[in-house]
């Protein structure tokens, strides 16, 4: 077996083992989306969940739901827009015509995790997707803050969102659905968004079109009463998730989990060199930037589950 076979196997076997730390799935085309790149959102150093029926009144199509293996809300991009979305327990759109409910997409800027900058909203009663600035805090701490009015952008719901079954993914006794968000770049950034952009991020539920008062991301539930932007530890995750700014063959996502600088091509995570597009390693081994990547990300998740380990 040659050195680039062992290699090959090596990583296909540390994959397995440690898929659950960086789930990001390949789907089917669909046309308007893209069809593959998902990553998850973060929290808790591990991708973004939420139990099933954690919050007992948002339930069905306003329960997120999501583990480490079917996240609760994933991210990617191409050069045109940002898409967006959450795992919902019920089709939130049932026969195509959405329910009077809201879900949302909040996004912390400042680092401060009790208040939010900007928001993207789906308000099924007026059939809308809304962009929002928030600069004024009224409700500290409380995703049903009201954002600033009137809206940046606001689109129809069928132009920019749809629902689609969550294959394999089953958290009551029946199919979960994905609520999917197609966003252009340039009016994202009239909220302070781009594809550099580094943000906290939660999604939440809704009782009506105007108020995230349901269920929130990464926040086990209060049983009275919603949960706060505060009960869930978030991490940052780079808007585009395919991002590399300093060109050293490692995502700006992995730099920053790894704790590296994504705009200097000499820091890198796990003590691999950096090198443009190929990495040798010795007569008859090379490996590539993408196998260069996975096996940074596998060293990071063994990392963590060493950490954990320990504690």
């Amino acid at each position: 077996m040659t050195a680039n076979q062992i290699l090959s196997s090596s990583l296909a076997v540390a994959l397995a083992t440690v898929a659950l730390a960086v789930p990001m799935r390949v789907e089917a085309a669909t046309p308007g989306y893209p069809d593959g790149g998902w990553r998850a959102f973060p929290c808790h150093q591990r991708v973004m969940t939420d139990p099933y029926r954690d919050e007992p009144v948002a339930i069905n199509d306003r329960d997120l739901v999501g583990d480490a293996t079917a996240p609760a809300a994933e991210h990617t991009s191409d050069s045109s827009s940002l898409y967006l979305r959450m795992r919902l327990d019920r089709d939130p759109f049932p026969g195509g015509t959405a329910l009077p409910y809201g879900w949302g997409v909040l996004f912390d800027l400042d680092g401060a995790r009790s208040t939010y900058e900007a928001l993207v909203r789906v308000e099924g009663e007026a059939g809308k997707v809304s962009l929002y600035r928030n600069s004024q805090t009224s409700l500290t701490g409380d995703p049903s803050d009201p954002p600033n009015t009137p809206a940046e952008h606001q689109y129809n719901l069928t132009d920019v969102a749809r629902t689609r079954v969550a294959e394999g993914s089953q958290f009551g006794a029946n199919d979960d659905f994905f609520l999917e968000l197609k966003i252009p770049w340039p009016d994202l950034a009239d909220i302070g968004l781009s594809p550099t952009t580094a943000a906290r991020v939660w999604v939440a539920t809704a009782s009506n079109a105007t108020v995230l008062d349901g269920d929130l991301s990464c926040a086990d539930g209060h049983g009275a009463g919603h949960s706060l932007l505060g009960d869930g530890e978030l991490d940052f995750a780079v808007l585009d998730p395919g991002l590399d700014t300093d060109g050293d063959g490692f995502t700006d996502v992995l730099e920053r989990s790894a704790g590296t600088d994504p705009n200097n091509p000499n820091s890198h995570p796990s003590g691999l060199p950096s090198g443009g597009p190929r990495l040798t390693g010795g007569a008859g081994c090379s490996v590539t930037s993408g196998q260069a990547e996975t096996l940074a990300l596998l060293l990071l998740a063994a990392a963590v589950v060493a950490r954990r380990r320990r504690a």
